[in-house]
């Protein structure tokens, strides 16, 4: 069963001091700017509600054409990035990707929502 992206969000705004929360966040939708030295408190509560990552930092992704078309609509994912996944009901995943930026390797980029697969 899929994590409910709107109790994730809230567990992430209590949990997560977000150097920024974007005007696009919504109930369903997240995107924040995590300070680097906050991304374990970040990285935890994603854990505990989504699993372990699919594609963790570091790793070339390898996901199936099914998972790689969803998260390809998302933006993609690339070996620097992230990618937490929980496939749902219904052909639905609840997700979650974190970006560090280029011009700032001390900011990472959250984005939390629902993709279809």
């Amino acid at each position: 069963m899929a994590a409910d992206v709107a109790t994730l969000i809230q567990a992430l705004k209590a949990q997560v001091p977000f150097a920024e929360l974007r005007p696009a966040s919504t109930d369903t939708y997240l995107e924040a700017v995590v300070a680097k030295d906050q991304l374990a408190v970040c990285e935890s509560a994603l854990t505990a509600a989504l699993g372990a990552a699919v594609k963790p930092f570091g790793q070339g992704p390898k996901l199936d054409r099914k998972l790689k078309g969803a998260v390809d609509r998302l933006g993609g994912v690339r070996q620097d990035q992230c990618l937490y996944l929980q496939p749902g009901e219904a052909k639905a995943a609840c997700y979650a990707l974190l970006w560090p930026w280029g011009s700032d390797p001390n900011r990472v980029t959250l984005k939390v929502g629902t993709c279809t697969l």
